[in-house]
């Protein structure tokens, strides 16, 4: 009896296969059925416990896939006698309490960890891999530490 119907009304049956393609279509694009807040990555883990502690007006954190990218604003961006030592103090500060106050085994496995330190000098960007930043954790030595991050971090000033 279904097979008469369909049979009877051959347009009807080719609407339905061109509706079931177009939602299957809208469903790969990620335009339909797509929930970003539910995929679990190391990266949102990571993020979970940082935005508890830190400034929000001059903090501003983000994943992209499994990076994690993070914007601060220096706190001597009002000062004008800035110097580079001074910038880059604070980013080898600012490494630590990222290491410190993240979940270690978040942080080794994402991938990269960008930081842009924003000042009225200069802008600093800093690039590392989470398992760098996750072993910086237990180093206290501050001559281990400088050692860690020449090694392992690689940098970018932009002069304004």
């Amino acid at each position: 009896m279904i097979a008469k119907n369909l049979l009877k009304n051959p347009i009807l049956v080719i609407g339905v296969l061109f509706m079931a393609i177009f939602l299957f279509d809208l469903r790969d694009r990620k335009v339909f059925f797509h929930r970003d807040k539910l995929e679990a990555t190391s990266c949102k883990a990571a993020i979970v416990p940082l935005t508890k502690r830190v400034a929000e007006d001059q903090w501003t954190i983000k994943c992209k896939e499994n990076n994690l990218d993070i914007d601060i604003i220096s706190e001597y961006s009002a000062n004008t006698n800035v110097t580079k030592k001074i910038l880059y103090t604070e980013l080898a500060n600012q490494l630590m309490f990222i290491s410190q106050n993240t979940h270690p085994e978040a942080m080794e496995r994402t991938f990269m960890v960008v930081i842009k330190l924003k000042s009225n000098m200069m802008n600093i960007s800093a690039m590392t891999e989470g398992k760098y930043l996750a072993k910086m954790r237990n180093l206290q030595d501050e001559n281990q530490l400088l050692k860690h991050i020449q090694a392992t971090v690689k940098t970018k000033e932009f002069s304004k």
